[in-house]
């Protein structure tokens, strides 16, 4: 199955040269935080000795920037290549989650066909997101707490939280997982190990510029939600394009605030299914961070596949499927409407990533209650209804 969604992903690429371009300038997959373009912009001023966080450009790790400095970034096969390598290094890590959770997940080659068969992951990889790395970090780190490997699964989590952000919302059901399938080490060393693996990460991001600007580039574009130069498809944009720049400030803090509260509260209510936690938390930032992709979608439904007995609870597997349907299928179209053609306004857009935000927080409710039901009576009653 790995060698299968590989080989996809690389003929795909070279039976269709322009094709990785072209994905890569479509608003679903991908975002000013993790545009390939933006990355190959900023390699370029790199390479001529010039810092790329000093514009309005780049606001990707510098680990990245290292690392595409020395691949072939002009040669657009040799990257898909390695996109797809990392695709199948990530359905692997799944895979090994799944062989060690026999009974509480769907085979290994149904999660690794799952998640490489995946449309939304597909086009992740061939739009050649930068996300891509974070998931398969992300992944990575949950191999190995459930590996009973805590140290590697927190200096993973760190750095999928210098890559992106927000995964650094998925610390505590990591430290969770880790203390549930290890006793080596407490939760004071993971959180040391955390810290100094995040110091370490930063000062090898201090390295190739000699300067501390990626810092307020990169996680602060993030935070404070400064690049409103292209749509998505979470609910951020349009709120904060149609808002008056004094007020943004308070709001912005008001919707990561939001965002911040639910995972110690699922972790506090799930303590003995860190996993499905991590699914959720997953599942929250594809709806509620502030540049959100299809790639999202991809690692949470997933990581909910490792949770086969919540996804057997599951009441809306229809109406989520047909609702990922109906916005793959419009969103393209509305935006075309929109910038293209000049038939439409922002509205249209703006409508289908409602849609989105409705399915798949739909899905991610659902899960929630079936996981609820399991923890309640195991599932035996799941035909009764709340009242």
């Amino acid at each position: 199955m790995l060698l299968v969604g590989v080989i996809l992903r690389i003929g795909l690429a070279a039976l269709f040269p322009s094709l990785p371009q072209f994905l890569s300038a479509q608003v679903e997959l991908s975002t000013p935080v993790s545009s390939f373009s933006r990355l190959q912009e900023g390699v370029y001023l790199y390479k001529h000795l010039s810092s790329p966080y000093q514009g309005n450009v780049f606001f990707q790790s510098p680990l990245l920037l290292s690392l595409f400095s020395v691949l072939p970034v002009q040669n657009s096969f040799y990257v898909s290549v390695f996109y797809a390598l990392v695709d199948g290094w990530t359905a692997y890590n799944l895979a090994k989650i799944a062989k060690a959770r026999p009974i509480t997940s769907f085979s290994p080659n149904t999660i690794a066909l799952l998640y490489l068969m995946n449309p939304f992951s597909m086009l992740g990889g061939l739009a050649r997101s930068t996300l891509i790395f974070t998931n398969w970090a992300i992944v990575a780190s949950v191999q190995a707490a459930i590996a009973a490997r805590p140290i590697k699964s927190v200096v993973l989590i760190a750095l999928a939280s210098c890559l992106s952000l927000y995964p650094l919302y998925l610390v505590l059901p990591i430290f969770s997982l880790c203390l549930q399938n290890s006793y080596r080490y407490s939760f004071r060393s993971m959180v040391l190990a955390l810290i100094g693996s995040i110091g370490a990460f930063s000062a090898l991001g201090y390295l190739p510029l000699q300067s501390w600007n990626f810092l307020d580039k990169q996680y602060l574009t993030s935070l404070l939600f400064r690049d409103l130069s292209q749509p998505n498809l979470g609910v951020w944009w349009y709120y904060f394009i149609e808002m008056f720049a004094p007020f943004r400030p308070f709001f912005v803090g008001v919707f990561q605030l939001f965002l911040g509260s639910f995972p110690v509260g699922l972790t506090i209510r799930f303590p003995h299914e860190p996993l499905f936690v991590i699914s959720a938390v997953v599942g929250l930032l594809a709806i509620f961070k502030p540049y959100p992709e299809v790639a999202d979608i991809g690692l949470f439904l997933t990581l909910l596949a490792l949770n086969k007995r919540v996804v057997g609870l599951m009441r809306y597997r229809l109406v989520v499927i047909l609702g990922l349907l109906y916005v793959s299928a419009l969103a393209p179209t509305f935006y075309n409407l929109w910038v293209y053609r000049g038939s439409g306004n922002a509205n249209f857009f703006y409508a289908i990533t409602l849609v989105y935000t409705l399915t798949v927080a739909l899905a991610l409710s659902d899960a929630i209650w079936a996981a609820v039901r399991l923890d309640y009576d195991g599932g035996r009653g799941r035909n009764l209804m709340q009242l």
